[in-house]
């Protein structure tokens, strides 16, 4: 049976389009090592969590979160559209996002 950890891992990289060759290179973890943890169901060391979160974007906290309940539909789909964009891709995005603000009159802000 797979433990939570493992599921969620896998769950993220699926979501984000992450194959194991990925994660392991944005993470600077071996993908030998991380087979081996997904494969032998064993979950990974605290130190070794914090590389693939950090890869993933995304804190500790946010891995063992079971969600986005606070925030609508919307505002969900945004974010794991946005979680799928590469770090490059989401300063563009961020930029554009920001341009788009700057340039509405101040009353039509909302902070």
């Amino acid at each position: 049976m797979e433990n939570a950890v493992n599921k969620r891992i896998l769950e993220l990289c699926e979501e984000r389009g992450y194959t194991i060759y990925r994660l392991s290179a944005l993470s600077g973890i071996p993908a030998s090592t991380i087979t081996s943890i997904l494969k032998r169901n064993n979950a990974p060391t605290i130190p070794t969590l914090q590389k693939i979160c950090n890869a993933l974007d995304m804190t500790l906290a946010q891995f063992f979160s079971e969600g986005f309940e606070a925030l609508t539909r919307t505002q969900s789909e945004y974010l794991t559209e946005f979680n799928k964009l590469g770090p490059q891709e989401r300063e563009l995005v961020l930029a554009y996002i920001r341009g788009i603000n700057d340039s509405r009159p101040l009353k039509h802000r909302r902070r």
